[in-house]
């Protein structure tokens, strides 16, 4: 394709220059591309992946952003979120639960969030723990001593 401003022919959509005088064609689903490898953009109804290729579809704890045609991350406890940042689905490997309320990933009982992926067991027979070695609740059965524990 012959630019205008620099009168020199460019690589067409969806193809790259390379240092001979033929364009090789970008991957699947980019509209332009610096290498074989890696996309700058995609085309329409696909997105950008953090390994800068398109797909179209963003994988778990990330959701697609139509507007920049990037798969943005989800917060931390969301396993599959809305593009609002609410969570849709929560991971049993990360020891989190769907609030309905709030629409959060919450810790299940006996786990403590520290606001990273994955919540850590409270200690002992802790059904709610204010931090791993500090019990608030304790499960049924069970009864709070002057140390915290159960």
């Amino acid at each position: 394709m012959l630019s205008v401003s620099t009168n020199k022919c460019t690589s067409m959509s969806g193809y790259y220059e390379s240092l001979t005088s033929v364009a090789f064609q970008c991957p699947s689903g980019c509209s332009f591309c610096t290498t074989s490898v890696f996309c700058i953009s995609c085309l329409n109804g696909y997105y950008l992946l953090t390994s800068l290729l398109c797909s179209n579809s963003c994988p778990p704890r990330f959701y697609a952003d139509a507007t920049s045609q990037i798969c943005q991350y989800c917060p931390y406890d969301c396993f599959t979120c809305s593009s609002d940042g609410l969570c849709l689905t929560c991971s049993s490997d990360d020891s989190r639960v769907l609030n309905n309320q709030t629409l959060r990933c919450v810790a299940m009982e006996g786990y403590l969030d520290i606001y990273v992926q994955k919540c850590f067991p409270c200690v002992g027979n802790c059904s709610e723990c204010l931090d791993l070695a500090t019990c608030k609740k304790c499960k049924s059965g069970f009864y709070l001593n002057s140390s915290n524990l159960c």
